[in-house]
């Protein structure tokens, strides 16, 4: 019994909805549509009733037909269209140090400081050298750059974290070959003394 009088009370709601979603459709107005220029007002002729004032909720909006806003303007072959920018290119200012040449995965830059005598295990205020960025920003190429520069992978930072454990915080693709290759690179885990933790 509470079976059925359930069935009953779904069905009674299904035409409930309908009802409601037909009067919907069926009793909106349809779009107003321009009726063409407005005609004058009448010169003498009193016997036609005057315009109705138009009620602003019925206003139309009347579209300047004249440009073309949809589509960019034709520009010539020959002319430069100016310096476009990548979403990803590096910015345009040169980085000033190796942590940030790593950081940023700018190889040039940081293949040109290495070049030119810069300590690839040099570190910035918080202790973290070229090495850590590169792992923390997942530029696999500047971290082979710096390992064959002689980067040291053991160095820790302030916060006592290495090259790897930068690259394992990434949780990504890019962060665990870094961390693969950092541990191959170190070979076997040396045993911890209790000061180094």
């Amino acid at each position: 019994m509470a079976q059925r009088s359930n069935s009953v009370l779904v069905a009674a709601a299904i035409l409930v909805a309908a009802a409601v979603i037909g009067y919907a459709v069926f009793s909106r107005k349809p779009p107003a549509q321009p009726t063409g220029p407005a005609e004058p007002p009448p010169t003498g002729d009193t016997s036609r009733p005057a315009p109705a004032t138009p009620d602003p909720d019925d206003a139309v909006t009347v579209i300047d037909q004249t440009t073309d806003t949809t589509h960019a303007p034709a520009t010539d072959a020959t002319q430069d269209p100016g310096p476009t920018t990548e979403p990803n290119a590096p910015p345009a200012t040169p980085p000033a140090t190796l942590v940030e040449a790593a950081d940023r995965g700018d190889l040039a830059a940081l293949s040109a400081m290495l070049g030119a005598g810069a300590d690839p295990n040099g570190t910035d205020d918080n202790g973290r050298t070229a090495l850590m960025a590169a792992a923390g920003a997942g530029h696999v190429e500047a971290v082979f750059a710096l390992l064959n520069a002689g980067a040291d992978l053991n160095t820790r930072d302030k916060a006592r974290r290495a090259a790897r454990d930068y690259a394992l915080a990434r949780y990504d693709e890019a962060g665990q070959t870094i961390a693969r290759v950092l541990g191959e690179a170190a070979g076997p885990p040396p045993v911890q003394d209790p000061g180094d933790k």
